[in-house]
């Protein structure tokens, strides 16, 4: 996997989800914080500049409610070497849980309040920088936009981009703009083989919008 794929998976992000995101969620079990969850998190992070971490929560699973989750935390923070306190600290302390052993009734009140918790932190913004505004404006000079204001997945929108083709066109031109430097198309060496290593981003790190 070499870097330019990397960058390419990169900038579909961005066009499809500009104007910006509401929201990172990282998405995972409580139970199984590894230094490659940790690794993933940072990788992001320094995908999108450090202020993308307003926009980010770390949403644990396998919590049932709020009192195991301020037991689980309590127990798992109190040691300094705790693989989650970076992770906590990277998201500002901004902590969501869910359980899908619960039963439907609870589901739908935890994601309730996920949404909620989403909602709250924004305030009707979202995350933007110098590199989603660039993209929008190269988007609609290569006739993009109409393709993409229909859609509201943002899955679906990546997948249209790689289809069309319309993704390497923008890749090729917004490649030596400034506002993709280190921040975005610098992919060290570090950060390639741990992207190797995880095969991609397989853990989730979900983008939502409101």
């Amino acid at each position: 996997m070499s870097n330019d794929h990397i960058q390419r998976q990169l900038l579909a992000t961005v066009v499809a989800t500009c104007p910006g995101f509401n929201a990172i969620l990282f998405v995972v079990s409580a139970s199984t914080i590894t230094e490659e969850i940790q690794a993933t998190v940072d990788l992001m992070l320094a995908s999108f500049g450090e202020d993308a971490s307003e926009f980010a929560f770390l949403l644990l699973t396998d919590i049932a409610n709020e009192k195991d989750k301020v037991e689980y935390l309590a127990e798992a923070l109190s040691d300094a070497n705790s693989k989650l306190l970076l992770l906590v600290s990277h998201c500002k302390h901004k902590i969501l849980f869910i359980d899908n052993t619960s039963d439907k009734c609870s589901l739908e009140k935890m994601s309730e309040d996920i949404i909620e918790a989403i909602c709250n932190n924004a305030k009707n913004n979202n995350f933007s920088n110098d590199c989603f505004k660039q993209v929008a404006i190269e988007l609609g000079r290569l006739g993009g936009q109409r393709s993409m204001e229909n859609l509201e997945d943002v899955n679906i929108k990546k997948k249209v981009l790689e289809e069309s083709k319309l993704l390497e066109a923008l890749y090729l031109v917004v490649k030596g703009f400034a506002c993709f430097g280190k921040a975005f198309f610098y992919v060290s060496s570090a950060a390639h083989e741990l992207y190797m290593k995880l095969g991609g981003i397989k853990e989730l790190a979900a983008f939502m919008k409101k």
